[in-house]
């Protein structure tokens, strides 16, 4: 089962839908729940998810109003997929501010993660269970491209950059 984070558009939560279609179902949040009661990892992963949010909040109060959100929503994630170990939380990007905190909660409850971001190509989506953009799972050493088009000649024929024509 896909747990996901509501897309801000039709279009992600389209995309969204078909994925969790594919694989047998999901559940849509439409916002993280909220819980107080912390972990050891809570602080950490509160202050990581803060520091790349967005939307920095100005002055002391709004830090401190946003921070106990962030913990708030790291601490539901973290019961609710704990409590769920067999279902795999997706969000749209991921790695800054609250999703982040959905996505750390997943993983530190020993849940499978997907992230999902538009694609370099046109009409595609990434979906990776590492990461977006610099966070991504593919190898950074070109070997491993080279290789694998040596053994699938059929497919690294296939002319890929006419992708980019559209």
């Amino acid at each position: 089962m896909i747990v996901w984070l509501a897309g801000w558009t039709r279009r992600k939560d389209a995309i969204f839908r078909a994925v969790t279609d594919a694989a047998g179902g999901g559940t849509r949040l439409a916002v993280i729940g909220l819980s107080f009661r912390g972990f050891p990892e809570t602080r950490a992963r509160t202050e990581a998810a803060l520091a790349v949010a967005k939307r920095q909040p100005k002055g002391w109060l709004g830090r401190r109003l946003k921070r106990a959100l962030i913990g708030a929503q790291y601490n539901w994630s973290r019961r609710y997929f704990t409590r769920h170990r067999d279902a795999v939380a997706m969000c749209w990007n991921g790695l800054t501010g609250s999703r982040r905190a959905f996505m750390e909660g997943a993983r530190d409850a020993g849940a499978g993660r997907l992230y999902a971001e538009l694609a370099p190509f046109p009409g595609r989506v990434t979906l990776d269970p590492a990461g977006v953009n610099a966070k991504n799972g593919l190898p950074r050493v070109g070997q491993f491209y080279l290789d694998w088009a040596a053994n699938n000649p059929d497919d690294a024929g296939q002319d890929w950059r006419a992708l980019g024509a559209g």
